[in-house]
């Protein structure tokens, strides 16, 4: 049998089969591999992310921030009401 007839006959038995050829995969990257090292943090202060401790005026943030969820927490639901009552004046 030649070749041509060899590659004919080899392609005509493929179109018979179902299934998907096998394909080999693999990772390849140009950057050289560290060992250790080199990390960078993900968040922008990540180092100093919850040492409150360390914060610049941190008794005036910690109690601005307090005072301002009380506040929220209490007026919202307080000023519904006002309201509320005010429109049931009329």
């Amino acid at each position: 049998m030649s070749a041509a007839a060899r590659l004919v006959a080899k392609e005509v038995l493929a179109l018979g089969r179902t299934e998907a050829p096998a394909v080999v995969r693999g990772f390849k990257t140009s950057a050289a591999p560290r060992a250790g090292g080199g990390y960078h943090y993900d968040y922008e202060h990540g180092p100093n992310y919850l040492n409150f401790q360390d914060w610049p005026g941190r008794k005036r943030k910690i109690t601005t921030w307090i005072l301002g969820m009380w506040v929220t927490g209490l007026g919202v639901p307080s000023f519904a009401v006002w309201y509320q009552q005010n429109k049931l004046k009329g």
